[in-house]
């Protein structure tokens, strides 16, 4: 018999200034057990983004019987850091140090490093890219290790204006020769979808920390183009041992509506 799913959703979908606790009462009776959290929508400008903050913020969900399983996001509002070019390594392990350091103390397991723009290779090849881009996200992945955490790569998708790992291949492939403790592949139903990939070619589950519920331009779900329902009947056959987040943008159709709450409900049992 498979095994439930479990799914949280991200603050994304409604964004700073939303009344929570009406938004975490509907979320908990469609099934969603945890909250992804981008720092910025409970800390706009990642003004107050401390530890205790993050440790009361945490302590507020598990009261109302809310996990945080991960974070993302994790370069928003930080244009200087960036994974190529002369200094931008260095903001670029600093923020990613201050996330695992808050996402410790949020009790989360994954943080999901997407940021396409800030991970531009340039006019480096894709082979230059892999070896100089290993030595900061090596460093990164160890703080996130010692967090107890794993820093999960998503393809940066050239519609987002991503040059670099822009499939789910070209991270696993980056990962299995560049990667250490800490360090793991994030799957995307967006990104799987718009590369033209499909969740059983890609091989065994134990390459795989974390999985996004998405469609293309983080849109709602009213008319999803991504295969949503084929992914998860997949991943529960399989005993996916981890979370899927839904991810969208804070739609005018209101939560309630644009999510995918229906088709979530057969893999909840």
């Amino acid at each position: 018999m498979n095994k439930p799913l479990r799914f949280a959703c991200s603050n994304i979908a409604w964004g700073a200034g939303a009344l929570e606790g009406g938004v975490f009462n509907f979320l908990q009776s469609v099934g969603i057990t945890g909250v992804e959290i981008a720092p910025t929508v409970v800390w706009p400008g990642w003004q107050g983004a401390t530890v205790l903050a993050a440790r009361a913020y945490a302590q507020a969900l598990t009261d109302r019987g809310l996990q945080i399983p991960s974070l993302q996001a994790l370069l928003f509002g930080c244009p200087a850091a960036l994974l190529f070019g002369p200094n931008g390594s260095t903001h670029f392990e600093a923020q990613l140090a201050r996330c695992a350091a808050l996402g410790q103390a949020l009790g989360a397991r994954v943080a999901v490093l997407g940021a396409p723009r800030q991970r531009q290779r340039g006019a480096l090849s894709a082979e230059q890219a892999a070896e100089q881009a290993a030595v900061p996200l090596r460093r990164a992945a160890a703080r996130f290790a010692e967090a107890g955490m794993v820093l999960a790569i998503e393809p940066a998708r050239p519609e987002d204006g991503g040059d670099f790992l822009t499939n789910t291949t070209d991270v696993m492939q980056f990962v299995h020769r560049h990667g250490g403790a800490g360090l793991g592949v994030h799957l995307d139903a967006a990104a799987l979808h718009l590369a033209g990939e499909s969740l059983p070619d890609l091989g065994p589950l134990t390459q795989f920390v974390h999985y996004q519920l998405s469609e293309p331009g983080l849109g709602d779900f009213t008319a999803p183009r991504a295969p949503q329902a084929a992914n998860l009947a997949w991943l529960q056959q399989q005993g996916w041992p981890h979370w899927c987040s839904v991810e969208m943008r804070s739609s005018p159709l209101g939560l309630q509506a644009a999510g995918p709450w229906g088709l979530m409900q057969p893999f909840l049992k």
